[in-house]
């Protein structure tokens, strides 16, 4: 028989139009040992085999465990279960937030049936919070993380050919902060730096010390506290340390591992202050561990505790607000210390893409917009400082200004001729 349309070969599927216009398609898969009917619809009808097909080889291979009734909090649990390349700390702060957050509001929801308004409207609940439920509003900082984690979940979803796109990846999805959560950098101004430190830096304070540190070298808390003596070079032409431990906190567990980016695993240089401080803090552990511990192996921590082992980083924002209240300065918080040695660094000239270096910082620009604080005795009147002028300016200044001037504009046509061309009314 000739003509008509050809005969369909075994297991490519059925097709048909639908009254939308749209092509359902259906073709079995071998799954588990036993045969599933798979579906869906596409534009036309070959994108409708194209997807069909590669729906088929994604079921029989193993990647498409997925159906329809499949929730978000379900897919989201074993996306982190399998995720790789990441730390045990980071793990645990995505279980959390998904824990707290996102599977209460959200988990029930078919992970078919999310968009990006269902995303919009999940991040507006986030941001506003819900009283009757009493959960509290979530600050900008925690709804970009949780943003960022579905971000990667969804985009694997879109990826294994579970979901048609990332609905995460929508213009406009994404939370911004609203002006209202904009708080601006708080920073001890210079003297109530000197202050702090001679607190904090005080004879016998231990834990001081840490925070006096943190102060001199604008060090993030969790990496002043996994420094280890063998990263630390007090002598040669430039004293300096590297940054390759760090000790970080999640829920109720601290994580000591390697930083999280290439930027800050880095080499930070010591002033004299900071070499004084921690030579005066080696020479204190050894006495201390000598008439304690005579036995045992010095601690290869920097600010190890008096037992030796490294300090749990939670414990210090008790400690700040001790010193800060024993100092008579404003009490802030312990990563304000960081703001502190930023602004004050730049108010001292140190240009920024060197501080950023510094800090472990990916782009100076984010050095500037959300560490650098602004002191009153900076926006002092700027004067040009512009040169006298000479007597016979005047005379100098038309021949250059005529100079500049295009040339004498040309005669205006006649009247008749600027009728021909059109030019008058």
């Amino acid at each position: 028989m000739t003509g008509g349309k050809p005969r369909r070969k075994h297991g490519d599927g059925s097709y048909r139009v639908l009254p939308s216009g749209r092509v359902e398609w259906r073709i079995s898969a071998k799954v588990g040992g036993k045969s599933k009917t798979l579906t869906g619809t596409a534009d036309t009808e070959p994108k409708a085999r194209a997807v069909a097909r590669k729906a088929k080889v994604d079921a029989e291979a193993g990647r498409l465990a997925l159906n329809r009734t499949v929730t978000l909090g379900a897919y989201l649990e074993g996306w982190l279960k399998g995720r790789d390349g990441i730390s045990e700390s980071t793990r645990r702060k995505y279980d959390d937030l998904l824990r707290l957050h996102v599977l209460p509001e959200a988990g029930a929801l078919k992970l078919a049936a999310v968009n990006a308004a269902t995303l919009r409207e999940f991040y507006g609940l986030l941001r506003e919070g819900d009283p009757a439920r009493k959960r509290g509003a979530l600050g900008y900082s925690s709804r970009r993380q949780i943003h960022n984690i579905l971000h990667a979940a969804l985009g694997q979803a879109a990826a294994d050919g579970l979901i048609p796109g990332n609905p995460a990846a929508v213009p406009g999805v994404r939370p911004t902060q609203a002006a209202r959560e904009v708080e601006p950098v708080r920073a001890f101004t210079p003297l109530q730096a000197a202050r702090f430190l001679a607190v904090a830096d005080a004879e016998g304070e231990r834990t001081g010390q840490v925070l006096a540190f943190l102060l001199l070298t604008g060090m993030r808390r969790g990496e002043v506290l996994g420094l280890r003596w063998e990263h630390v070079t007090l002598g040669g032409k430039v004293p300096a340390l590297r940054v390759v431990i760090q000790r970080t906190v999640s829920g109720s567990r601290v994580f000591e591992g390697p930083p999280k980016t290439r930027h800050a695993r880095r080499m930070v240089p010591l002033s004299p202050e900071a070499v004084t401080l921690l030579e005066r803090v080696r020479a204190r552990t050894a006495e201390e561990h000598a008439a304690l511990y005579p036995d045992a192996p010095a601690s290869p921590y920097v600010f190890p505790s008096l037992r030796g082992g490294p300090y749990d980083p939670s414990n210090f924002t008790r400690v700040m607000k001790r010193v800060c209240q024993a100092a008579k300065v404003p009490v802030l918080a312990v990563h304000d210390l960081r703001h502190t040695f930023a602004s004050l660094a730049a108010f001292r000239g140190i240009r920024v893409e060197v501080l950023s270096r510094i800090l472990g910082h990916s782009d100076p620009a984010f050095t500037l917009r959300q560490y650098r604080h602004l002191y009153p005795e900076e926006l002092a009147p700027v004067s040009l400082e512009l040169p006298p002028v000479p007597e016979d300016a005047e005379g100098e200044g038309g021949e250059a200004l005529g100079a500049l001037l295009p040339p004498e504009a040309p005669a205006l046509a006649s009247p008749a001729r600027r009728k021909r061309k059109g030019l008058e009314a």
